[in-house]
């Protein structure tokens, strides 16, 4: 579920969704590595990271937009 807010400062939230997309990359990379890892715990875990990647993105260009306005 993506949550957007319209008010205030975005840099904590843009904060959080970059630690949140390196800890699920190195959640992929463990993953990787095991021998008993499900393709349904990879594809979950897949999914996560694009969500938070898709957010993040979001919210960059809306920062990007308000920058240039200002």
């Amino acid at each position: 579920m993506i949550v957007h807010s319209h008010e205030g400062n975005k840099a904590p939230r843009i904060e959080a969704l970059r630690k949140k997309h390196e800890t699920l990359s190195f959640e992929l990379e463990n993953e990787r590595k095991k021998l008993s890892s499900s393709d349904l715990d990879m594809a979950r875990l897949k999914k996560q990271k694009l969500q938070v990647k898709e957010e993040l993105s979001e919210l960059l260009q809306s920062q990007e937009k308000k920058s240039v306005v200002s």
